[in-house]
């Protein structure tokens, strides 16, 4: 799933990083963390469009509601686990058949929840210790 937003926000901090030739420092850490946090936020707001974009082919609109209810309070992480729990609500089948692409593509799954991880450390005031491109190699393993 290609995101121009992201892929924009990666060009300007790579950009940043060389005009002010600061890769590999703290400056490189503070920029890995915020496209960490930019990225996390990218997808899942795109998982939330896409449930809806389900939820609207529900003809009453008070059960469409409830749905994208129950998305907001049972979606509270998009850790590869949290996404085959959320998607084992719409039928096993779903979970399975994310389950399985995940067991195939093991290193995609592991970047993910790279990123998930290092969201939840610059939200908790962890510190980086992740510079840019390797957030970008997380997201262009998960992306693709």
């Amino acid at each position: 799933m290609k995101l121009k937003l992201v892929d924009d926000t990666i060009s300007v901090c790579e950009s940043h990083l060389v005009a002010t030739n600061t890769r590999g420092s703290q400056v490189d850490l503070y920029l890995a963390s915020y496209l960490a946090v930019h990225i996390h936020s990218a997808f899942e707001q795109e998982i939330e469009k896409m449930v809806e974009d389900r939820a609207n082919h529900v003809g009453d609109q008070v059960l469409r509601n409830f749905m994208m209810s129950c998305v907001d309070a049972v979606f509270r992480s998009t850790k590869i686990s949290e996404m085959a729990g959320l998607l084992n609500r719409f039928g096993e089948k779903y979970k399975t058949h994310f389950q399985n692409e995940m067991k195939s593509q093991q290193r995609a799954s592991t970047s993910w929840d790279s990123i998930v991880a290092h969201r939840h450390g610059t939200a908790h005031e962890s510190g980086g210790t992740v510079f840019v491109h390797e957030i970008v190699d997380y997201y262009n393993v998960f992306r693709n």
